[in-house]
């Protein structure tokens, strides 16, 4: 099975969706899944996993600037309807207060556990990701 996408038309249907500010969103060059509202404020990583592999990774400097913004990831479970909005930082602070090791070429990898009652990533045990589920208020 390929890898979940979506076309320009779904992610600009998507990014309004994510919105509610009405600032607008371009894609961060030369990056084709990070976003940045017009006025500069919001970054969001759009990262997408398919429904019966939810595997997901990130480069490590893109994490890093991502924390340095107010960036959020956000991990598309499979579909449009189904994702984790989480704030930068704290997937940054919780990768630091575990042993997480960078894959060969420089990337973190997350798998997401979700068992329908729970939703967590695999590599950090303990962090439960419901708060984050399907909601759109950590954009502020």
């Amino acid at each position: 099975m390929s890898k979940f996408t979506l076309s320009r038309e779904q992610k600009s249907k998507l990014l309004v969706s994510f919105d509610s500010a009405n600032r607008g969103f371009y894609r961060f060059y030369p990056r084709r899944d990070w976003y940045v509202s017009r006025d500069g404020k919001v970054h969001i990583f759009l990262t997408f996993g398919r429904r019966d592999k939810l595997w997901y990774d990130m480069d490590e400097p893109d994490l890093q600037e991502l924390t340095t913004k107010k960036g959020y990831v956000i991990f598309l479970l499979g579909s449009a309807e189904r994702y984790l909005c989480i704030p930068a930082g704290e997937i940054h602070r919780r990768l630091s207060q575990h042993t997480t090791q960078l894959t060969e070429n420089g990337r973190y990898t997350f798998i997401v556990s979700d068992s329908g009652r729970s939703v967590s990533f695999t590599e950090l045990p303990g962090w439960e990701l419901s708060q984050y589920l399907n909601t759109k208020d950590f954009l502020g």
